[in-house]
């Protein structure tokens, strides 16, 4: 293998691998949970939030429930989309 193929082959995998990449992924699935959360206009009542307010249970689907969901979607969808990409 050729040295320069390899060097990004290790650099590339230190970077999926960084803390840093976890964290903007982290706040990316919070913040796509506050649009969520905060753009949802429906008439009537739903389990999370019967009125106004959040329920106990809409707090936690909101605040821990919705946000690891998307921080295991967001790198999901980046490795579905490479794999469509390369055929």
């Amino acid at each position: 293998m050729r040295p320069r193929y390899v060097e990004s082959i290790i650099s590339a995998r230190k970077l999926r691998d960084s803390h840093a990449v976890e964290l903007v992924l982290l706040w990316l699935a919070y913040l796509s949970t506050y649009r969520v959360m905060t753009g949802v206009t429906q008439s009537g009542s739903t389990w999370f939030r019967p009125g106004s307010e959040l329920t106990t249970a809409g707090y936690f689907y909101a605040l821990i429930s919705l946000p690891i969901w998307m921080f295991w979607l967001l790198p999901s969808g980046a490795r579905f989309r490479k794999a469509l990409c390369e055929g």
